[in-house]
């Protein structure tokens, strides 16, 4: 009998361009406050407003 492969369990790998990782930022409370009002207005996560705003996703 021959061997069948076995299908890959689990998560497929992430393109290695697009791995996240962690990083920290420091802000005042009102700072933080406020990032998260105009994230919201934006409809979009902390992280996701900061990336756009600067223009880092381009």
């Amino acid at each position: 009998m021959e061997a069948t492969p076995k299908p890959a369990l689990g998560r497929p790998t992430k393109d290695p361009e697009r791995l996240k990782r962690p990083r920290s930022l420091s802000f005042t409370d009102a700072e933080y406050a406020k990032l998260g009002t105009l994230a919201k207005a934006a409809k979009l996560g902390r992280s996701e407003y900061i990336i756009d705003r600067l223009g880092l996703d381009k």
